[in-house]
């Protein structure tokens, strides 16, 4: 198991104080300096009480994308072995039209 790993917190550059605060309204994190002045009036929260939720709808929104990733995987395996395979069908039907000429010729 690899040691978890904290990462540094975010400061805002206006304010050099910690973004510990999500603005919905803005879908941005933000410090509490920034409320005063910018988001007064819009929805905002603690990251640690609605980060969970959001993990959570990001994570079902990656289920399907994830799923749709492998399909597109598959597709594009099959295409490209069909473009092999046609590629050795002209390869062959070239060979043979190139023995058949030589034949007429001969």
């Amino acid at each position: 198991n690899l040691p978890i790993v904290q990462p540094e917190p975010m400061k805002c550059k206006e304010h050099q104080e910690e973004m510990k605060i999500y603005c919905f309204t803005c879908s941005q994190l933000v410090c509490l300096g920034c409320i005063v002045i910018d988001h007064k009036d819009h929805k905002v929260q603690f990251v640690s009480k609605c980060a969970p939720n959001i993990k959570a709808t990001l994570q079902e929104k990656l289920a399907p994308l994830q799923n749709a990733q492998a399909h597109i995987q598959d597709a594009r395996e099959k295409l490209r072995q069909k473009g092999n395979e046609i590629t050795a069908q002209g390869t062959h039907l070239e060979k043979v039209i190139n023995g058949s000429f030589d034949e007429i010729i001969e």
